[in-house]
């Protein structure tokens, strides 16, 4: 143990001082009784370092309780789509639970598909596999691929189109 802490090593006065924190009549009595290990006490507890651990743990604490609210808050209102563009602020449909496509049941990893680009609000919730699909479909791809199955078909299967 440092030096610097060898002074609170001491269980019983360290058990002491947290049952007078709060109460200032105990915290006077006790800083009568032990008045060096309440001065270093004191100088630790509002030093930068102690209070940038407590300010942490409150944060911590704060995000992993308002985790739930805050994912489904972003899971309703806000919007990032692959080239790299962030809406905020929007009204999405209800989260589902299920692909609306395939029917597939899936808590989490649901992606938002939408292909209105000026109101990208509207959309639906689709899986990871319906969501390349559909992204294919609005690219065009489809047609392009059933007019190749179509070209292939009418010269009987062969390798060379």
């Amino acid at each position: 143990m440092t030096e610097k802490l060898k002074w609170m090593n001491n269980e019983e006065v360290n058990k002491r001082y947290f049952e007078c924190m709060g109460n200032t009549e105990l915290m006077a009595q006790f800083r009568h009784e032990h008045p060096r290990y309440y001065l270093r006490a004191r100088a630790f507890w509002n030093s930068k370092e102690h209070r940038r651990e407590i300010i942490k743990e409150r944060d911590r604490k704060y995000h992993q309780k308002d985790k739930d609210k805050r994912r489904e808050y972003s899971r309703l209102h806000r919007l990032q789509t692959s080239n790299g563009e962030t809406f905020y602020h929007l009204q999405k449909r209800p989260y589902t639970n299920y692909c609306e496509i395939c029917g597939k049941l899936q808590l989490r990893k649901l992606k938002y598909h939408h292909w209105n680009k000026t109101n990208p609000s509207i959309g639906i919730w689709v899986c990871s596999s319906c969501h390349t699909f559909v992204e294919g479909c609005d690219k065009g791809y489809v047609e392009i691929y059933l007019q190749k199955k179509q070209q292939i078909e009418k010269k009987g299967g062969s390798r060379n189109v």
